[in-house]
């Protein structure tokens, strides 16, 4: 049975690390910059220790990690080769099986699915745009659903808490994109206010959802600050 456990972990010299819990244990997958590989820990979480398990072998360095919200799921960006791909998480080890690579476009920085889990979205960092793919059964549709250009260094994208609205902060023009999202068809419309200008030199990269209250955070990469919005309805 999954477990809705979460934990936050600090690392260095990686991209990224996403948990996921199965039954009592709770996995760890990181993606190593500059390797073929996904490395999975166990999480002590009385003792807050990692216990390496095991690499998955990828065939492209493997940036922004995230993983479907019932847990079965995990997505990789292969940012050097512009593609995507999904696996799945097994039931008793957390052992990884690969489902299906998608062509992504240039440089895919991050993804996560929406609430569902039925839509993986993804930020180009370099390519300048945001696009959404359907998820059926854990496998990326081979086509977007939607492509739309926004502007440049793309850094995030991630749905609120009630499936409506889609944020994607941009550290190029020190931007914050703002879209409604059509939880039934996957796609995205500019929101009234298109887009929040944060200010020279904050470089908005990564939101962060309050669990309770209307508010979301952003980390100014470049301000060295963390800004919070409040949430309209």
């Amino acid at each position: 049975m999954w477990q809705s456990c979460f934990y936050l972990l600090f690392v260095t010299s990686l991209f990224l690390s996403i948990l996921a819990s199965v039954d009592a244990k709770t996995f760890a997958y990181v993606s190593l910059d500059g390797e073929n590989r996904i490395a999975a820990y166990e999480l002590n979480a009385s003792q807050g220790t990692l216990t390496k398990l095991f690499d998955v072998a990828i065939e492209a360095p493997a940036g922004a990690l995230c993983v479907s919200p019932d847990r079965r799921f995990l997505f990789a960006s292969l940012r050097s080769k512009g593609k995507l791909a999904s696996f799945r998480i097994g039931d008793t080890m957390g052992t990884l099986t690969l489902i299906n690579t998608v062509e992504g476009g240039d440089d895919p920085a991050y993804l996560a699915t929406d609430r569902s889990g039925e839509f993986l979205l993804t930020a180009y960092y370099v390519a300048s745009k945001i696009a959404v793919h359907k998820i059926e059964q854990g496998r990326i549709s081979i086509d977007p659903i939607q492509t739309i250009g926004t502007a440049d260094k793309a850094h995030a994208i991630m749905t609120d808490r009630e499936n409506r609205f889609a944020f994607v902060p941009h550290t190029g023009p020190n931007a914050i994109f703002q879209f409604h999202f059509d939880s039934k068809t996957g796609r995205l419309t500019p929101n009234r206010q298109p887009l929040v200008s944060t200010g020279d030199g904050t470089g908005p990269r990564q939101p962060a959802f309050h669990p309770t209250c209307d508010v979301v955070y952003f980390d100014y990469e470049q301000g060295s600050a963390i800004p919070a919005f409040e949430l309209g309805p």
